[in-house]
């Protein structure tokens, strides 16, 4: 009944009563414009919204009593920090404020476990249902707590019971232990949920008990701190919320304040780790956290074992904890600690194109060269610089930057994000020439994916996966997508969870397909009166000593010796590998862009 009460409307081409599921605002006009309606009849429609949606609308006065007794969970009215809370509700328009109030009444009056079991749906809701959600990109990470142009306000209650649908207890839970002192008990997997600060954790753990930490560290981004404090306060109550209120702060959320907040974490942490323990930490593509990230770990004397990262899907530092304190060596030298970091940086930037063979996302470039400063002792170096300008991390950035810019640099920005290796003086040409010498990244993908699918009858699809990273560690690490493209290509499902090669890829019917297509080629040369012979593995077709065409026939979507010989050409017969792929994943250098076509049932580039 308050759902329908709240959202109800009609259905834009019956007129019939119905349920609206969300409506589209105009910010400017503070009005809805669209709606998006259920009927039983006439099902999902999308359509203007009409003078009873606009009514119904403006029923809700802006800081009514819902927006209110929503602050005062949070804070009193009067607080220091009640503007923030403030801007945090005013995210949320004035109807989805008392559904949200009605929510959390009801909530309160529930036994503790059902609150339990409701408080992850209510979050994804409390998520879902702000105005900070455009029409255009749907569902996004909060960056401000102002709305968009357009936003979307969806039906609070429907949203609830959405989320409350995707709930499924799936396999048996692991046992949960109330305390820290009661997990240390356990003689079986356990989990026990607390929230406390860190320097309270560390106090709770045995001394010496912990082997690896899995952290996913916090971004310092002010409208998603101000967002889960406010929610803490309404699904916890305002003594745990209390812990948040600092957060509020916009002094609290910059990058330079964030690493030294995770740093400070993991020194205090440092009493309950093992001598042999392991950090590992997992985080979304961002040149920011990354570089917040490693500075944080070094500073708290950890040193780098492996980065890894997948530009679609974030990077994993694995930081081993040492045990003897790292003693700065530089002093106040800046411009020594400079001068190697440059060098560090450069050489493995250099080194990650010149191995990968192919221009690559700055991100893998990026966590490549963290990584070659994690090996050595600058980052500690760095963190440990005494206060003032300039800051360690805005230090650590700019001379990265300097490094790869600088005039007699061996690499080059060839487009927004992407980075290559740079022709010029001889060092440079020859450099250069050594990595279009070797096959691309992506061809190795393929070819290894291939070999691995042919040395068995069968696979277990999450095992193959592993073996084929095993085989490029570090910055050598492919796309999920170019891995996923591989697999589809070269495999047919056997049953669930395991794969096998497709008949037609096997080596002898590529070999017998590659043979046939060779004949086409030489036959066709011939009847188009060509001089057709064969040279290096390729098929040449000449018109009075000239060549005029160059054919590279391969039975897989390799770009090596196809897009770096000039005026040639490659043919991949028919269904083979991943045609089609070959041009728009190559490894060669900017500017050379092959044809494509079909020839006898053959893809050529």
């Amino acid at each position: 009944q308050l759902c329908f009460a709240l959202h109800a409307s009609a259905f834009p081409t019956c007129g019939q009563s119905a349920i609206a599921l969300a409506f589209s605002w105009d910010r400017d006009q503070n009005a809805p414009i669209d709606k998006r309606v259920q009927c039983e009849t006439c099902g999902e429609n999308v359509g203007p919204v009409d003078t009873g949606d606009l009514a119904n609308a403006r029923r809700f006065e802006p800081r009514g009593l819902p927006y209110w007794l929503l602050l005062g969970h949070v804070v009193d009215r009067k607080s220091e920090d009640a503007e923030r809370v403030r801007e945090v509700l005013d995210a949320y328009t004035p109807r989805s404020q008392s559904a949200i109030n009605d929510i959390l009444l009801k909530f309160e009056g529930l036994a503790a476990t059902d609150r339990a079991a409701l408080r992850p749906p209510i979050l994804a809701m409390l998520e879902a249902c702000t105005s900070l959600h455009s029409v255009e990109e749907g569902v996004r990470r909060p960056i401000g707590l102002k709305p968009p142009g357009r936003f979307v306000e969806k039906n609070v209650w429907l949203e609830l019971d959405f989320q409350v649908s995707r709930t499924t207890l799936g396999t048996a839970p692991a046992p949960r232990a109330p305390t820290a002192e009661a997990l240390a008990g356990f003689d079986q997997p356990a989990v026990c949920l607390l929230a406390e600060p860190v320097r309270e954790l560390a106090r709770l753990l045995p001394a010496e008990s912990i082997p690896l930490v899995i952290s996913y560290p916090p971004l310092p981004r002010p409208a998603l701190w101000s967002l889960s404090t406010v929610w803490a306060a309404w699904l916890w109550g305002k003594p745990v919320s209390d812990l948040l209120l600092p957060l509020l702060s916009r002094k609290r959320t910059n990058w330079d304040w964030q690493w030294r907040a995770i740093s400070s974490a993991l020194n205090q942490l440092r009493p309950a780790l093992r001598t042999d323990a392991h950090s590992v930490m997992v985080f979304d593509n961002d040149t920011s956290i990354l570089e917040s990230v490693a500075l944080a770990a070094a500073g708290a004397n950890c040193a780098l074992e492996h980065a890894v990262c997948d530009p679609h899907d974030g990077a994993r530092l694995t930081w081993r904890v040492e045990q003897s304190a790292i003693a700065p060596s530089y002093g106040r030298d800046l411009e020594a600690l400079a001068i190697d970091i440059r060098a560090l940086a450069l050489d493995a930037a250099t080194r990650s194109l010149y191995e990968r063979a192919e221009p690559t996302p700055w991100l893998t470039l990026q966590s490549g060269i963290y990584a070659a400063l994690g090996h050595s002792d600058v980052l500690a170096i760095a963190a440990r610089l005494p206060e003032g300008d300039p800051l360690p991390l805005a230090f650590v950035r700019d001379t990265i930057q300097a490094a790869l810019t600088a005039g007699d640099a061996s690499l080059l920005q060839i487009e927004t994000d992407v980075w290559w290796l740079k022709e010029g003086d001889a060092r440079h040409s020859a450099l250069l020439r050594a990595a279009l010498d070797s096959a691309p990244l992506a061809d190795r993908v393929e070819l290894i994916t291939l070999e691995l699918l042919r040395s068995r009858e069968e696979w277990a699809s999450d095992e193959l996966l592993r073996e084929i990273y095993r085989r490029l560690p570090g910055h050598l690490t492919p796309d999920r997508s170019l891995v996923a493209t591989c697999l589809h290509s070269y495999t047919e499902d056997e049953k669930l969870g395991r794969v096998r090669l497709r008949p037609e890829d096997s080596a002898e019917a590529r070999a017998a397909e590659t043979v046939e297509t060779r004949g086409i080629l030489m036959r066709l040369g011939l009847h188009f009166g060509f001089e057709v012979k064969e040279e290096n593995k390729r098929l040449i077709w000449s018109q009075a000593g000239q060549v005029s065409y160059t054919f590279v026939i391969k039975p897989t979507a390799e770009v090596a010796g196809v897009v770096l010989v000039g005026a040639g050409g490659g043919v991949v017969p028919g269904g083979g590998g991943a045609p089609g792929e070959a041009h728009t994943r190559a490894g060669g250098p900017p500017g050379r862009t092959p044809r494509e076509g079909w020839c006898g049932g053959a893809r050529w580039c």
